[in-house]
Order: structure tokens, then sequence, then C-alpha cells
């Protein structure tokens, strides 16, 4: 299976863009933001947390996934000049990103197309640090392998972030923004399944048409 799998039958876009334009959206922690960080020079991070009751209608959605009451965050990405390079979450076994405010002609996000780290260029430091062992995300562990790396494109694929997409945070993946606005993204993080799981159970609940 591929480390991906865009959920285009996943009807949830419209509530999670709801939340977003609910939410204050100071960088200063506050009753909707539990934890904001500047997570380098080109994007911030929202956190909501994992526990907040005021968004369990919203992960109601994916009861039938797992019972696990998921993190939920925001990635904001800088207009014209932000750039994810290729990189791990060491904090999670499955992710679903949810396109918020995608310009899909002026952005993109890729994938890895290999599970094994050995496949990529050597690592390096790209200057994305961020301890796990924090207060505010004392909930996450180091579940994945670190990497951060050169983008070499035969060894991704290209994803237009027109519907939610399940991806393996332990493969390198990332993304770039070019467009004259910013581009934001919810990003769900699971524990309790391995991305196996969650793809096979994708697919039996029909939540994709990649697969028939």
């Amino acid at each position: 299976m591929k480390p991906h799998l865009k959920l285009d039958k996943l009807d949830i876009i419209k509530d999670a863009v709801n939340i977003w334009n609910t939410i204050d959206h100071s960088t200063e922690n506050n009753e909707d933001i539990k934890f904001f960080r500047q997570a380098s020079n080109t994007m911030g991070h929202y956190s909501l947390g994992k526990i907040s009751k005021r968004w369990d209608y919203f992960r109601k959605h994916f009861k039938q996934l797992t019972d696990e009451q998921c993190l939920i965050e925001f990635y904001v990405g800088n207009k014209e000049n932000y750039r994810s390079s290729p990189h791990t979450d060491r904090g999670r076994t499955v992710a679903i990103n949810i396109p918020i405010k995608v310009d899909i002609k002026n952005s993109t996000a890729f994938f890895g197309k290999h599970s094994d780290l050995s496949e990529y260029p050597a690592p390096k430091d790209l200057g994305y640090n961020f301890k796990l062992e924090v207060k505010e995300t004392d909930f996450k562990t180091e579940t994945n392998a670190r990497y951060q790396g050169d983008y070499v494109e035969d060894l991704y694929d290209h994803v237009i972030l027109d519907s939610p997409v399940l991806f393996n945070p332990a493969v390198p993946h990332g993304g770039w923004n070019r467009s004259n606005d910013s581009r934001v993204l919810m990003s769900l993080s699971f524990d309790s399944i391995s991305y196996e799981q969650a793809h096979k159970k994708c697919v039996e609940l029909g939540w994709t048409s990649e697969i028939s």
C-alpha cells in the first residue's frame, strides 16, 4: 500500500473549515488555542489539544476508525514563500490532513513513495527543531525516526489538496505554497492504530475512490 491515501469520499471539509473560522487565531494561548508556536520562519502551528469537549462533534466523524480522541492542529503556511522540506513527524502514528484554505494551482503537498528511510538522501539539519517533551505536548512520544532531508522529485508523489489525505507520518513528506494568500491545513493525529490498520479501515468505510 502507498504511504498516503486521498479520502475524497470523506465529507468533513465543511466542518473543519467551520472550526477554523470559529476559533481565536491569536498567537497567544487562549480558550481555543492550547498551544501555539512559530514552527519555522514561514509556518505557524496551532494546537487545539486532544480533550476539549467543544470539538467532540467533529471527532465523532472518526468513531468508525477509532475510539481515540484525535489531536486537532492547524498549520498555516505563509503566502508566496512557504516551504516545508521533506521530514517525518515523530509524535504520531497516523495523520489526516484536511484542506482549509488552499490555492490548488499554486500550492502542493508531496508524500514519499518509500517507507524505508534508507531510500532517501542522507538526513541533514534544515533548521526545523522541536522538542516533543514539553508541557503542552506531553501526550506525544517519539514514535518515529527523525528525518529531515533534501527533496528529490522522483522519490515523492505530489497530491492536490482538494480533499483530506491520510498519510503515514513516519514517511518523509512536505509541501510548498506560492500563492498570494496563506495556506491553512487542519491536521489530525492518531496513536492507537497503525497506518496499515487505518488505511485498511478507510478503504472498508468507503472514504476513498482510489481503491475499489
